[in-house]
C-alpha cells in the first residue's frame, strides 16, 4: 500500500483554502494506515485502536540492537519466512518453524504408517520435536517413520513401552536419522504398544 503524505501542512502563511485540499488528503492516509493492521476510527464496539493483525516486511537480516528493547520481526529460512525475537543483549530466537507443505500436527499426522499416531511441534531455537504412540507390528524390530523429518539432526529418541509390569523385557533403539528410527525388543509381542519423544534440528 503506498499511502500519500504530505509533510508540514497546513502551512501557517498559507490560505487555508490552499491547504486544505492536502490536508484532506493526510486525514484520509492517516485513516488509511490505522486500517492496515488495527480497528479504525468511528468503531461502535470500543476496539478501535486494536490489533487486528500484524504484518512484517521480511528482514534481510538480524536488526541493529537498542538498549533496553526487544525486537520482533520476519526473516527468510530457505524459502519460508520465519518469526524471530531478539532481546536488547542479541540474544536471537527463532520463535516458528513452518515448513512448506508441513505444518506443525498435534495428535495425528499422515505421514505415520498405520499402526502409528502422534505428531511434531517445534520449539523456539529451531529445535523440532517428534512424537506418537506405535502399536509392534513386526517384532522384534520395528521403524518409526517420523511425522516430520529432520533437516540435520536426530539428537536423541526416548521409548517407554505402555505396559503394567516390564519383568524380562528389553527394548532399545538404534539406526537414528533424520526421518526415522529401528527399535529393538526382546519379550515383546506383536499388538505391544509404546510412546516416543524424539528431539532434533
Amino acid at each position: 500500500m503506498n499511502l500519500t503524505y504530505t509533510n508540514n501542512m497546513p502551512n501557517p502563511p498559507d490560505d487555508p483554502a490552499d491547504d486544505a485540499p492536502l490536508m484532506q488528503v493526510n486525514c484520509n492516509s492517516i485513516a488509511s494506515w490505522v486500517n492496515v493492521d488495527h480497528v479504525g476510527f468511528n468503531t461502535s464496539n470500543n476496539t478501535g485502536g486494536y490489533h487486528k493483525v500484524a504484518h512484517f516486511i521480511t528482514s534481510a537480516g538480524d536488526p541493529s540492537l537498542i538498549a533496553n528493547i526487544g525486537q520482533v520481526y520476519t526473516k527468510l529460512v530457505g524459502s519460508e519466512v520465519q518469526l524471530f525475537y531478539e532481546s536488547n543483549s542479541g540474544f536471537i530466537a527463532q520463535l516458528t518453524r513452518n515448513n512448506s507443505g508441513a505444518q506443525a500436527r498435534f495428535g495425528t499426522n499422515t505421514n505415520y504408517q498405520a499402526n502409528h499416531a502422534g505428531g511434531w511441534t517445534f520449539l523456539p531455537g529451531n529445535v523440532k520435536v517428534n512424537y506418537g504412540v506405535f502399536t509392534l507390528n513386526t517384532q522384534p524390530t520395528d521403524t518409526v517413520t517420523l511425522a516430520s523429518a529432520y533437516t540435520s539432526s536426530n539428537f536423541i529418541v526416548l521409548v517407554t513401552p505402555i505396559l503394567s509390569a516390564t519383568t524380562g523385557k528389553t527394548w532399545g533403539v538404534t539406526n537414528l536419522n533424520t526421518a526415522s528410527f529401528t527399535l529393538n525388543t526382546a519379550g515383546f509381542s506383536n499388538g505391544n504398544q509404546f510412546t516416543f519423544w524424539s528431539i532434533g534440528i
